[in-house]
């Protein structure tokens, strides 16, 4: 009777049959692997200083994490590259973590930005830092980074897509926030790294897609702008490693000079009013200062379209546009500026017949006397670009745009001509190339 209780039980299915239990060990589930450890971003690297360089740090989000690393390569052997160990997030939190940041060591040079995260759009459909907020902890932020005695600069905000993104920003609201901070930069004296601009003018190539961020070459194109302006406030030579071969290029073969470094033949002395002397010495050209504009223009007919124009220019003394070159485009003609408008405007007069004070290809760049500028303009259909030193700092799409003069005595440098206003200046290298079409 037992043994036939046991089978009918076992038939049903209600326990295992002796043998099967016995023979059966206990399994136990299967351990999950261990999730792979996420690898360190290269960025938070934590920088072993060499004691004989200066020391840089960087505050920024992740549009400066991006582009961290590409600072080092170019700044290796020149500084200590540092960077918060962490996004910087919007004004709020550098208020809150800044003296961390900060730490017990010296800064020679602190290059700094917020303003994605402070205009950025939350749930509430408010930003997380209003204006009137972001420039009060922009102002405690400054305060702050005075304080260590280094030098400041502040790098402008990139811009935004006009997409829709997540969470939203607008494009509107980078203009905002950057004007904002540019008020709090000149009161208290403190150059702009103007990476807006630099982004802005390849944006549809080094951003990507509706996103705020950058491609790797993007991310490497906004380096080139911040190791420029880090060399500069140490007082490092302009060129860095990731630009000589552009300057190599720019010393090609292929180049026809413009002035053979002993008379002026091809130029002839621009007959401006009160225009001051001009002189060949040393294979330079000397425009001194003359009651308003000073310069030579080429008695050649000029390509005018498809070539290069490159030089090198000095400010020997005055406060305004030294080496500015008036080219051809197309069947008008228009002058790359070069110190104008009190020393510092870098830009095309004209666009749309706004001067280049006004107009989008405007750079504010600081111009030192007794400097060498390595300059260089590209002309192509649809497109006028300039290097300064092998940064692009105009690349300007002409479709829509009327490219002018400036209307007045500059117009003399037609077709191709180099002017000075009320300063002195030097030009050598003068040469020309055509670009394939």
């Amino acid at each position: 009777m037992k043994n036939l209780l046991l089978a009918l039980l076992v038939a049903a299915g209600l326990i295992a049959p002796p043998f099967l239990a016995a023979q059966t060990p206990d399994k136990k589930p299967a351990a999950k692997a261990a999730p792979k450890a996420a690898k360190p971003d290269p960025a938070m690297a934590v920088i072993t200083d060499d004691p004989k360089l200066p020391r840089v740090l960087l505050i920024g989000d992740s549009i400066s994490i991006g582009y961290t690393v590409p600072v080092r390569e170019q700044m290796a052997g020149k500084a200590n590259v540092h960077r918060i160990l962490t996004n910087g997030g919007p004004t709020s939190s550098g208020v809150a973590n800044l003296t961390k940041w900060l730490g017990t060591g010296k800064w020679d040079v602190i290059h700094f930005n917020w303003g994605l995260h402070d205009l950025k759009y939350m749930d509430t459909g408010k930003q997380q830092i209003p204006p009137d907020e972001y420039e009060k902890n922009l102002r405690t932020l400054v305060a702050q980074m005075k304080a260590t005695g280094a030098k400041l600069i502040w790098c402008s905000t990139t811009p935004v897509p006009d997409a829709k993104l997540n969470p939203p920003r607008k494009p509107a609201d980078v203009l905002a926030y950057n004007a904002i901070a540019r008020r709090v930069m000149e009161e208290n004296k403190i150059p702009t790294n103007d990476l807006f601009t630099h982004a802005a003018a390849k944006l549809a190539e080094v951003q990507i897609p509706a996103n705020v961020h950058f491609t790797k070459s993007g991310s490497d194109y906004l380096a080139v702008k911040v190791a420029a302006a880090l060399r500069e406030a140490l007082g490092l030579p302009t060129t860095s490693a990731a630009a000589a071969p552009a300057a190599a290029a720019a010393a090609g073969a292929d180049w026809l000079p413009l002035f053979d470094g002993k008379t002026l033949t091809g130029w002839r002395v621009t007959e401006f009013a009160g225009h001051g002397d001009v002189r060949v010495e040393k294979s330079q050209i000397f425009l001194d200062a003359g009651s308003a504009l000073t310069g030579i223009t080429f008695t050649n007919k000029p390509p005018v379209m498809n070539f290069e124009i490159a030089y090198e220019a000095m400010k020997l003394n005055g406060s305004d546009f030294f080496g500015s070159l008036t080219f051809p485009y197309d069947k008008t003609h228009c002058t790359l500026v070069v110190g104008g408008w009190g020393g510092a405007v870098f830009g095309i007069s004209s666009i749309d017949g706004a001067d280049a004070s006004e107009n989008e290809t405007s750079k504010f760049i600081k111009f030192d006397n007794n400097r060498w500028y390595r300059i260089r303009v590209r002309v192509t259909p649809g497109r006028i670009e300039a290097w300064l030193d092998d940064v692009q700092e105009v690349n300007l799409e002409t479709k829509d745009h009327k490219i002018s003069m400036r209307s007045g005595e500059i117009e003399e440098n037609v077709p191709l001509g180099f002017a000075t206003w009320q300063s002195a200046g030097a030009l050598r290298t003068l040469r020309w190339r055509p670009v394939k079409k």
